[in-house]
């Protein structure tokens, strides 16, 4: 949602004591100094929507990345811009108590301004001041409220899920692909030799020739056959 389009707002005063906050000159002021805007208790102001942003944030703001978290960025100035002194304060009031920080010391929960920001017809804007995480329902411009989704951590770490999600479907799906590819060009199982029918086998310690046999066919060389006849001679 674009809340550009609350172009005036009310800005209320929730506490018992002044609301005084700078705001950005309009157009067309060129006087020196700084302005101010100055609630009493109970009553509330009608102001540009910038003007309360000044004060207390803007609603949209986003954490881009891990390492560009410009809503952080933006809620560390503001509690800075209202006198909380990080390293320094502490959070809550029990918190000081408790470990007994020195007076000097204050807390966020004391030193918060008391306010609230609303359409002009009274739909709660939650500001970045009092919604760090950006987790609370804003109005929808309508009349009807929707649910926000800038929670950095919780946007930041459903993005990296998914995103290791995909990354171990496209791993698998690679993986499918290869084993496709060698599956097609693999050779073929050998298939197992099939016995040839008992009729067929040769007789039991009878070896089957490896090949057909040539029939001797008598010699016709006669060069020896005159000694032959003399040895026959010799002997009769």
């Amino acid at each position: 949602m674009s809340f550009d389009q609350f172009e005036f707002v009310k800005v209320h005063n929730t506490g018992d004591t002044l609301l005084r906050f700078p705001i950005p000159k309009a157009a067309g002021d060129n006087r020196p100094g700084i302005r101010f805007a100055e609630i009493e208790p109970g009553a509330h102001q009608i102001m540009p929507f910038l003007s309360a942003v000044a004060a207390f944030g803007h609603p949209g703001e986003r954490d881009l990345s891990p390492k560009q978290r410009n809503r952080a960025e933006q809620y560390r100035r503001l509690r800075l811009q209202w006198g909380f002194a990080e390293g320094f304060d502490v959070e809550t009031e029990a918190e000081r108590v408790v470990h007994r920080f020195p007076d000097e010391t204050g807390s966020w929960e004391a030193k918060m301004p008391d306010f609230a920001v609303t359409t002009l017809d009274d739909q709660r804007i939650y500001m970045l001041i009092e919604d760090p995480q950006g987790t609370k329902p804003q109005p929808n411009g309508d009349g009807g409220v929707i649910s926000s989704d800038l929670a950095p951590n919780a946007s930041t770490d459903a993005l990296l899920a998914l995103v290791t999600k995909l990354t171990s479907q496209v791993a698998e799906m690679q993986q499918q692909l290869i084993a496709q590819g060698e599956g097609a060009h693999s050779p073929a199982e050998e298939q197992p030799e099939i016995p040839r029918p008992p009729d067929q086998e040769p007789p039991v310690g009878e070896d089957t020739p490896s090949a057909s046999p040539v029939a001797r066919q008598p010699s016709t060389d006669t060069s020896d056959a005159p000694r032959r006849s003399k040895v026959a001679a010799g002997v009769s």
